[in-house]
């Protein structure tokens, strides 16, 4: 890092050429920086170019990202307060029976097959949603379409195409960008940009620390008070981009890893094993009746007494099975379950059972990537969190955008002033470069360059 020091002859200004990169005390003229050090300039001018470019050219679409993301952190209860006629009821007393649940849906729409699913209320006012799954005609493309269902009138209070109502167009916009698998793909790809970026800023930011004096640390962890713009953008940048690091670790590599799961669980099965989702299916008796809805919660209560209802999927086909997720007091995810129970369809046996507290390590590392992305591991106060780093990279893309422009300006001035003398400084001195990585412009007097903060 190089040590600022304002010169006598040009007060304000930061004369580059006294000391190398790293030194403190130590005096050496432009130009005969160690091998080591010339090395480790080089090196990080190169990482801050890719750090540079990443920001340019990924950084709007990483902004976008984060907004949507901030937004979905609590989409849920946005959703109800847009819709409150579909997602929220005012009814009270018990709950009516899923069958006569599943009939109403049924009802409304006789000639589709299904439900697929029914999503339990997440709260006593909630609506009780019947997912249908409608192709479209395209091969392996599906539209879902969400019936809104009283649970203690087993009313219908309505119907919509998910993708189609804002929370949801918002919600596809984080994750497929609205490109649809081409998207998702896209985003996937982006997350490990973003983490290139996180990873490339560290480094970047890295020697303003090492080694830690006072004055390194207030450097590097501080906004100085009273600064010039450009001073206060670096400082800005910096500081909100280190505070917010491990943060965006932790969301960039749990968004990755739920667009690309099918990478990434061989990558943690290398350490620890990872169970597979059983795919077991029912013996189809001709002519035998199918046990209801609720005889199939019934059985899944005797698996897990103590657990909270989230979900039932229903049967496909003769040789389908019902699936009933319950979510145990002790889960790290607040708004779904990971206690499942396989249920056949005409037998009523469980033919497959899924306890997080049987987990492995790695089933439990990828169990908390998600409560993590949105923070419900932690609580309000992890959504909260979450919610507020969807801004950070909105900051550091303007930060950043300016830092670069008023570069490219300085550059412009340095090229035309240099023409007439050949001993001032070279735009490429480690030195010179490592006063303009932070903000600052370079100036001439005599045979040294400076640099200042404008």
């Amino acid at each position: 890092m190089i040590q600022k020091k304002e010169s006598q002859e040009e007060p304000g200004r930061i004369d580059c050429s006294q000391r190398p990169l790293g030194s403190k005390d130590q005096t050496l003229p432009r130009g005969d920086l160690p091998p080591v050090l010339r090395r480790r300039a080089r090196l990080r001018t190169f990482w801050l170019k890719v750090h540079l470019y990443i920001g340019l050219f990924v950084g709007p679409v990483l902004v976008l990202i984060g907004l949507t993301g901030s937004l979905l952190v609590f989409y849920q209860a946005i959703d109800e307060l847009l819709n409150p006629g579909l997602l929220t009821t005012q009814g009270t007393g018990a709950v009516r029976p899923l069958d006569e649940i599943v009939a109403a849906a049924q009802a409304r729409h006789p000639e589709k097959k299904g439900p697929y699913s029914l999503v339990l209320p997440r709260h006593a006012q909630g609506t009780l949603i019947a997912w249908y799954e409608i192709p479209t005609g395209r091969p392996g493309t599906s539209e879902w379409l969400q019936v809104l269902i009283d649970p203690y009138t087993a009313n219908v209070l309505g119907e919509r195409f998910w993708g189609q109502c804002l929370i949801s167009v918002i919600y596809k916009l984080h994750y497929t960008l609205l490109l649809k698998s081409a998207g998702e793909v896209t985003v996937g790809v982006l997350g490990l940009f973003l983490l290139l970026s996180i990873g490339t800023g560290i480094y970047i930011w890295w020697p303003l620390f090492w080694p830690p004096r006072w004055g390194r640390l207030r450097q590097a962890f501080g906004i100085k008070r009273g600064a010039p713009p450009v001073r206060f953008h670096f400082d800005l940048h910096k500081t909100s981009g280190i505070y917010s690091a491990l943060i965006l670790l932790v969301i960039a590599f749990s968004g990755v890893y739920m667009i690309f799961p099918e990478y990434i669980k061989p990558m943690v099965g290398f350490f620890s094993p990872v169970t597979q989702e059983p795919e077991p299916k029912s013996i189809h008796w001709p002519g035998a009746a199918p046990i209801s809805v609720d005889l199939a919660v019934a059985i899944a209560d005797r698996v897990f007494p103590d657990a909270e209802l989230k979900e039932v999927a229903l049967p496909e086909g003769p040789e389908g099975v019902y699936t009933v997720t319950k979510r145990q007091p002790q889960e790290v995810r607040k708004s779904w379950g990971e206690s499942q129970v396989w249920i056949g369809l005409y037998t009523g046996e469980v033919l497959a059972v899924r306890d997080p507290k049987k987990n492995t390590g790695g089933d439990t590392f990828l169990g908390w990537q998600f409560p993590l992305h949105n923070g419900e591991a932690l609580g309000l106060p992890g959504r909260i969190v979450v919610f507020i780093s969807g801004f950070v990279p909105l900051i550091l893309y303007v930060t950043g955008l300016q830092l670069w422009l008023k570069r490219r300006r300085s550059k412009k001035i340095s090229w035309e002033r240099r023409g007439s003398d050949q001993n001032g400084g070279r735009l490429g001195d480690p030195q010179v470069m490592e006063g303009l990585e932070q903000g600052g412009s370079e100036m001439r007097t005599g045979e040294r360059t400076v640099v200042t903060w404008v």
